[in-house]
């Protein structure tokens, strides 16, 4: 009887994986990240900084059972899972609640625990990390808040976590703090997930850039976020910038996400140019549709990168069309990326003269 209903599983992923080709270009693409992007569609007039954070929760599922060793850092399966069939964690308040909101946007494991890392969200400005952690997946418990680590003025948030360093590795940002206006890259570590520390930002490597994704390879760790910007760090608590796109010609490009091949790494995301709105003293509107591309970065060895050559039929870059990769995971001999797409247009010369068409999923 077990047999029979996985070999129906089976049949059942075999197909859905026949049919993931990517839709055409011109279904109504959108924009959209789980990482506070600087690529969001921002009115120049209302706001001349603002940082968004929207997070998508992340389920990770570990298998073994066919004797081989992916290579660090890739913690997708190679085999097609044993069973579809899912379940959601009764929800407790006292460990996923509290004032304001929580959001986990990050997991991870050493093969004896699981940290997952995320955000309580009290106000637009306010924003503190959060760590939580279970042994079995179902049972998990909420780190107690420190602000000394986890908060205080400004914002900070966890957005990626990885086992390496000491134990465990958080990455994010943290947000006109103190001192300290702007964003600088934040790092956590923890030797068992459940204790703490924070990583100065003093160090000059995690000024004015933000970290969305940290994985374990090459020379210990590495890290991408904006301005297309790669870390590598052997402990996690030192680390060095080794690459960086900062803005040329208007354009902007940030890497939301890494992972490990056989031949290297690959990370993803976008550059482009976000679609604004401004006025003059006039109060006449200029409004920039702007474009935006999925973006795709490689190296051998995590330190030396390069960006793959633009191909406008597969990543986008018609006037006012807006793609990006948030996410990359190995799949087999190759890669699968996920993302969105998103059509800006100029409906009129006033103040609601920038429209989008909405925004539809992606494959690559």
């Amino acid at each position: 009887m077990l047999d029979q209903r996985l070999r129906e599983a089976s049949e059942v992923v075999k197909a859905a994986l026949a049919e993931t080709n990517p839709p055409p270009l011109d279904a109504h693409p959108t924009q959209y990240s789980k990482r506070p992007s600087l690529l969001q569609p921002v009115p120049v007039a209302i706001a001349a900084f603002v940082l968004v954070a929207v997070f998508v929760g992340a389920a990770t599922l570990v298998l073994r059972g066919n004797g081989e060793t992916p290579p660090v850092g890739v913690t997708n399966p190679t085999t097609l899972p044993p069973t579809v069939e899912w379940s959601r964690i009764p929800h407790d308040e006292v460990i996923f609640g509290g004032d304001g909101d929580q959001m986990m946007s990050g997991i991870a494991t050493d093969g004896d625990r699981l940290v997952a890392v995320g955000t309580t969200i009290a106000g637009f400005a306010e924003r503190d990390a959060a760590v939580w952690t279970s042994e079995d997946g179902i049972g998990w418990n909420r780190v107690p808040h420190d602000p000394d680590v986890f908060g205080g003025p400004g914002s900070q948030e966890m957005i990626s976590v990885a086992a390496g360093g000491p134990g465990f590795v958080a990455v994010g940002y943290r947000f006109d703090e103190p001192g300290r206006l702007g964003v600088y890259a934040g790092v956590w570590i923890s030797s068992d997930g459940a204790t703490w520390t924070l990583v100065g930002t003093d160090v000059v490597a995690l000024a004015d850039a933000a970290m969305y994704d940290v994985i374990s390879g090459g020379p210990g760790l590495i890290a991408v976020g904006s301005d297309a910007t790669v870390w590598t760090s052997a402990n996690g608590l030192e680390w060095s910038k080794v690459f960086s796109e900062p803005p040329a010609n208007e354009r902007q490009s940030e890497m939301t996400s890494v992972t490990a091949t056989d031949s290297g790494f690959i990370a993803v995301g976008a550059s482009g140019i976000v679609a604004s709105s401004s006025s003059g003293p006039s109060f006449a509107w200029d409004h920039e549709p702007g474009s935006t591309v999925a973006a795709v970065w490689s190296s051998v060895d995590g330190i030396n990168w390069s960006r793959l050559p633009l191909d406008e039929a597969v990543f986008g870059g018609a006037a006012g069309e807006h793609c990006r990769m948030n996410d990359v995971v190995r799949r087999g001999p190759g890669l699968i990326a996920g993302g969105i797409c998103e059509w800006y247009s100029v409906t009129s010369s006033g103040a609601d003269g920038l429209s989008s068409d909405g925004g539809r999923p992606f494959v690559w």
